[in-house]
């Protein structure tokens, strides 16, 4: 507990400045340690979604990864027993968050799977038809050239 101020977690210290005086000076010190302490007991309770190959994604205890990482659209590596994934972070959060963002992303990635899926077939099917009406006109050019 701090002297100064009677908090528990305190941003300041007191120091002896000089032998010949008895002068107390408050001091800043850096927040960092104490934050980043802070941020290492409670990373346990963050998620991180990620995705391990194109379309597919996996809510992670995200304990094996820095928090200055934990960043939207970052690269990571995530341990996974003994193996380790390449993944982008997409959300982190705790796990219910996370899992909601999962089936966010779960439905845009089926709609745009099949939006790619009739963009592919509408394609097909007008080479197809373009063949096709290749293929008549030619056997009419053809059939018109033999019957001449």
């Amino acid at each position: 507990m701090c002297c100064a101020c009677a908090t528990q977690y305190c941003a300041c210290a007191l120091i002896f400045t000089s032998p010949v005086t008895t002068q107390w000076k408050r001091v800043e010190m850096s927040l960092r340690k104490l934050i980043k302490d802070t941020q290492k007991k409670t990373n346990s309770s963050y998620f991180l979604k990620y995705f391990k190959q194109e379309d597919t994604y996996s809510i992670v205890k995200a304990n094996c990864v820095e928090v200055e990482q934990l960043e939207a659209g970052t690269s990571c590596r995530v341990r996974d027993g003994k193996d380790f994934h390449d993944g982008t972070i997409v959300t982190f959060g705790d796990k219910k968050v996370v899992s909601n963002a999962a089936g966010d992303i779960v439905e845009k990635i089926e709609k745009e799977s099949a939006e790619n899926m009739e963009k592919e077939s509408a394609k097909n099917m007008e080479k197809q038809s373009a063949e096709s009406m290749k293929n008549e006109s030619d056997y009419k050019a053809w059939h018109n050239e033999k019957e001449s």
